[in-house]
């Protein structure tokens, strides 16, 4: 099999691809290694570009449905397999989507799984139960899939993003909100806007554009938020940068040399920071932190108000009002203290 640079730049010179969509192939290959197959006969069967649906209706699809009188029927497909380039313009549904070429899609897409090793554009909605990707995949609309997204290449979604699970090893952007129940990311993920998920998990790079809601985060990587993170129950070993306020029941960060920074408050039930892993130059940066119960290392803050708070090497406090105890040690500064009745 031929480089699949070589193939790339070939379908560019032919007229195939446009100069960004090359770009965008050339690099994937590079970060994520995916193969671009459109070899001969060997390689699968071919799907010829169709002017229009009834058009399609004359290519080599595998498994066509329907006959040419309906306009739903007339474009539901068993299995639709790209090996070199192909277009279909009409809105239709299928029970698979494999590219390992490039296809193009301008209608809406209802699939029962989507299968990209080489690069799909699809500039409208997209339904689908499974989406896997380890080439290149835009959707200009919605995207809905029921089970799972997994991208180890590169995904670009210029609208709103639904599925139960998005795992991401590549690189994805998402232009509006994100909602999901679980939220792996090992990679880089960007979202525009707000994203409400389960479970959060982030050891890449996380950027949230305005709100995060979230039961559960646990951050080795960096998350980043425009706005407001409300957060069950946070664990951070990594580094997080809240643009707004960060909400929790429990937080827990070992921030060892990573320096965090709240924009505004936080607000917790109980709120741990140390160096588990030995002391270094992390820490963490609030406007004002309100807790219960505060045990803390390499702390800045303006104010922090709670019942019981223990206060260690070098936190840096200019207010601290509480209920219960407050205790200072291995040099922590408090520049104004009270006691609460």
């Amino acid at each position: 099999m031929k480089d699949p640079r070589v193939k790339i730049l070939a379908m560019f010179k032919e007229g195939k691809l446009d100069k960004e969509e090359a770009l965008e192939l050339l690099e994937a290959v590079e970060d994520y290694g995916f193969e671009f197959d459109m070899e001969g006969p060997d390689a699968g069967p071919e799907v010829k570009p169709p002017a229009s649906a009834d058009e399609a209706g004359q290519s080599t699809n595998e498994g066509k449905k329907g006959q040419q009188g309906s306009g739903d029927e007339r474009n539901q497909y068993d299995k639709i397999v790209i090996h070199s380039t192909a277009s279909y313009n009409d809105d239709l549904k299928a029970e698979k989507i494999a590219i390992s070429g490039m296809g193009n899609f301008t209608g809406s897409v209802a699939v029962g799984k989507i299968s990209i090793s080489g690069m799909g554009k699809f500039q409208r909605d997209v339904t689908s139960q499974k989406i896997g990707v380890s080439g290149v995949i835009r959707i200009g609309g919605k995207t809905q899939a029921a089970e799972k997204i997994s991208v180890a290449g590169m995904g670009g979604f210029g609208s709103l993003v639904e599925t139960d699970k998005l795992s991401v090893s590549g690189k994805v952007d998402i232009g509006e909100r994100l909602t999901c129940s679980n939220l792996s990311n090992s990679g880089h993920v960007s979202v525009g806007g707000e994203v409400q998920t389960s479970k959060l998990s982030v050891s890449g790079v996380c950027q949230v554009g305005q709100s995060l809601d979230a039961k559960e985060a646990d951050v080795s990587g960096i998350l980043k938020t425009g706005g407001n993170a409300d957060i069950n129950k946070l664990k951070c070993s990594g580094v997080i940068n809240i643009g707004g306020d960060l909400n929790a029941d429990t937080i827990y960060m070992d921030i060892y040399k990573n320096k965090c920074n709240v924009k505004g408050h936080i607000r917790a039930q109980s709120i741990t920071v140390e160096h588990n892993r030995g002391t270094g130059r992390g820490k963490l940066e609030a406007s004002k932190i309100y807790a219960e119960k505060a045990d803390l290392v390499d702390t800045r803050a303006r104010l922090l108000k709670g019942r019981d708070i223990k206060l260690g090497n070098k936190c840096i406090i200019e207010r601290v009002e509480y209920y219960g105890s407050l205790d200072l040690v291995d040099g922590a500064v408090v520049k104004e203290s009270v006691k609460l009745d």
